[in-house]
């Protein structure tokens, strides 16, 4: 008989388990809204809210084989929520999001236009644009908020034990990553979220980017939550990663894609008419899904490509 795999509600895989450590189904969970979003590859799906944010106490996250490994993750401009223009699922492994900002203090609302592209296979990685539509220069502070609780899909679902003793951190002081780490039993995980542009500054959990942005200057910056060793993607086939095709170049899929230390990127840009930012990022939104295919390869015909098989050990 095959060993028993740990898991962050079994650590001990054998051993009874007192009463308390399980809960009650919760009888009215947190929502993620009507308009919510999944993305998924393998054993590893990522669920959202309709703008990509994953409020903290919420039942949205990154799993990966039972295992959340990341249980916030919202962004903000300026101190303030986003407000969707448009949101959909390019493939079964990536979405899009299309934002701007609402009124905030010294910022009128449509001002920014703001784009997330992002996909699940080795790991977790999304791109963010921002686009200022201003005349003069606009000053902006970027925020990710990060949470990672390290709980077992089913504790989602009921009553998610305390871990925060058990997590330690080791966030990098140049603000280029964050690490969470926890180990109990036989048990251990680790999310790391890696930046292309390493924040300004890291206060508490958050990531925050102090911007100067010019007219239509745009800046972005490419996160990756590689899965934690030893914990890499298979399937019974035998097939790779949905993912493993992005070693390196390829030429089956459009965008250039090359690789840095942490994330991938590719080169394509805003490609939208001038006019109002409403209209301009409403259009953005229709003209991104064909060229966004680049950073979201390899789509399902590429090489190393396989189909989604949810929950696969």
């Amino acid at each position: 008989m095959s060993a028993v795999r740990a898991t962050p509600a079994d650590p001990t895989p054998g051993l009874l388990v007192a009463d308390g450590d399980s809960g009650d189904q919760r009888a009215i969970p947190p929502e993620l809204g009507p308009n919510s979003l999944a993305v998924l590859s393998g054993p590893t799906f990522l669920y959202s809210n309709a703008c990509g944010d994953v409020p903290t106490g919420s039942i949205g996250g990154l799993v990966h084989l039972d295992t959340r490994l990341i249980s916030g993750w919202s962004l903000t401009v300026n101190g303030g929520e986003l407000l969707l223009l448009r949101a959909e699922t390019i493939d079964h492994y990536s979405a899009q999001y299309v934002l701007t900002n609402p009124e905030l203090p010294g910022l009128p609302p449509n001002t920014l236009g703001l784009r997330r592209l992002r996909y699940v296979g080795d790991g977790f990685h999304e791109r963010v644009e921002l686009v200022s539509f201003r005349l003069e220069p606009v000053r902006v502070e970027l925020r990710l908020a990060v949470a990672a609780d390290f709980a077992d899909l089913f504790e989602v679902k009921s009553r998610v034990r305390d871990r925060s003793a058990e997590i330690t951190r080791d966030h990098a002081a140049d603000g280029s990553e964050l690490c969470f780490s926890y180990r109990r039993g036989d048990f251990s995980a680790e999310t790391r979220v890696c930046c292309s542009k390493p924040a300004d500054r890291i206060e508490g959990d958050d990531l925050i980017w102090e911007l100067e942005l010019g007219p239509r200057v745009e800046w972005q910056v490419d996160l990756h939550v590689p899965l934690p060793p030893g914990w890499g993607w298979s399937s019974r086939s035998g097939a790779t990663s949905p993912t493993s095709s992005m070693a390196g170049p390829t030429t089956r899929c459009a965008g250039g894609l090359r690789t840095g230390r942490c994330c991938t990127a590719t080169t394509w840009r805003w490609s939208a008419p001038c006019g109002s930012p409403a209209t301009t990022l409403r259009h953005c939104g229709s003209t991104w899904r064909s060229r966004a295919s680049g950073f979201c390869c390899p789509a399902p015909d590429c090489p190393g490509s396989s189909p989604s098989s949810a929950g696969t050990p």
